[in-house]
């Protein structure tokens, strides 16, 4: 998970905690039970805490190695951020969430997820499927290395992961590329993110896997790095040891916003199996079946090297019946300065976007529907029903300031706040990406 220092160049901004008090609707929240897992805690597995709570429940977990589980109602699962909180084992999926219905909210916030699935078909550490209502990953770890595709999404409504880490992911003895990130007919929505491809490896599984697939529906990104697998020492018959794209999309519709560590670059291929034809590095984008992207133009796009470093791929591949374009306008977006905020501490939340502009700060305890509105780039996710909206400010000459709010309120414990920015910069409107930290006694 990351951290990050605050800027000296930036403007600060100190919010009074006070009017999260006129916030309406939060006794629900704060009568929510809490859940406690670990040694000597009322569970010692996170599966059965699940079991045990009731919607709108948290499961709070203390450091230790947890049986993998399945969720189908709102809850979050977070842990209790004192030491690694670490769930799996091999041969096992790791987090499955499932059947979540609509206006439901599912947290997955400061855990780990190592599963290895040694080659199961169809595995993957996290995996969500068919959920109407709203899955959040949040400072989140899923290392795969030769275990699975660490994220597989299908048939959800609204996924949103922030401040996370899916390395290393792909599926194990394949002889075709799949993805870190794998997600099919669903909306998803990276923020603050790295992705990596898993490197071809084990028996005929060469090509380096993409960082993120995305087979129908639509993906947002914003301030996230995708980079595909490098291909490897081929073993198998007739396999091309390709590298794996930084994204490949397929018949859906990505918007790539950009932001502060953004990139799209390809892995480097390796030497292909007996018999294989030489390898080739995978691209920053490849659009494919009616796919389009669109990317701000600031982002890095970058192809990978074939085996002898020579020959570098295109940064974008496309078909005739797809379009990878950029975008001119510079979109502004947010940054946590930390996962997780001790109970009477404060919250910073960094802005980046165009000097000068003007910016309001939203702060909210849950997610709601998704707000798209028509030339706004972005998409709203907080609960516009129960919200706090901070004075506006400007931001700086270099496009720049920070928000912050205190967090005094015992009930806040083990919360999570949201925020997500609205920029006014001329006539263009942008809702930027989610932020969240999670308040820790």
């Amino acid at each position: 998970m990351k951290q990050r220092m605050p800027r000296s160049t930036v403007a600060s901004r100190t919010l009074l905690a006070a009017p999260l008090l006129a916030v309406t609707g939060l006794a629900g929240a704060a009568e929510a039970d809490i859940l406690r897992v670990g040694p000597g805690a009322t569970y010692s597995q996170i599966n059965a805490a699940v079991a045990a709570s009731q919607p709108g429940d948290t499961i709070l977990v203390a450091p230790g190695t947890y049986s993998p589980f399945s969720a189908s109602h709102a809850l979050r699962v977070i842990g209790d951020g004192t030491g690694p909180v670490v769930i799996g084992f091999a041969g096992t999926q790791g987090v499955t969430v499932s059947g979540l219905p609509a206006g439901a909210e599912f947290v997955l916030s400061g855990v780990e997820v190592r599963t290895n699935t040694l080659g199961a078909a169809g595995s993957s550490l996290v995996r969500l499927d068919a959920n109407a209502g709203t899955v959040v990953l949040h400072d989140v770890l899923v290392q795969g290395s030769f275990a699975g595709v660490g994220l597989r999404v299908s048939n959800c409504a609204n996924v949103v992961v922030t401040d996370s880490r899916i390395v290393e992911g792909g599926p194990y003895l394949s002889t075709s590329a799949g993805g870190a990130i794998e997600t099919s007919n669903s909306t998803l929505m990276l923020a603050d993110c790295t992705v990596t491809g898993d490197v071809g490896g084990g028996g005929a599984a060469e090509p380096g896997d993409h960082a993120l697939v995305a087979s129908g529906g639509r993906v947002e990104l914003w301030r996230t790095s995708l980079r595909g697998g490098d291909g490897s020492s081929g073993k198998g018959f007739l396999v091309v040891s390709n590298g794996g794209d930084g994204l490949r999309a397929l018949n859906a519709s990505v918007a790539n916003f950009g932001g502060p560590g953004s990139e799209l670059v390809g892995g480097d291929a390796g030497a292909s199996g007996p018999f294989g034809s030489p390898g080739q590095g995978g691209a920053g984008i490849t659009a494919v079946n009616h796919a389009t992207v669109r990317t701000q133009g600031q982002v890095p796009i970058v192809g990978g090297f074939d085996l002898l470093q020579v020959v570098q791929s295109s940064p974008v591949l496309t078909d005739a019946t797809s379009s990878a374009l950029g975008y001119g306008a510079v979109f502004a977006s947010l940054a946590g300065t930390a996962p997780r905020v001790p109970l009477g501490g404060t919250a910073t939340i960094e802005v980046d976007g165009n000097p000068g502009a003007t910016v309001a700060v939203f702060i909210a305890l849950g997610a709601g529907p998704r707000l798209e509105l028509p030339g706004v780039a972005g998409t709203g996710v907080l609960d516009l029903t129960n919200y706090f909206q901070t004075p506006p400010f400007t931001l700086d000459a270099q496009g720049e300031a920070s928000s912050s709010v205190g967090l005094p309120f015992p009930w806040l414990v083990d919360q999570t706040i949201w925020f997500q920015a609205v920029e006014i910069n001329g006539s263009q409107l942008t809702i930027t990406n989610p932020a969240m930290v999670v308040v820790t006694p």
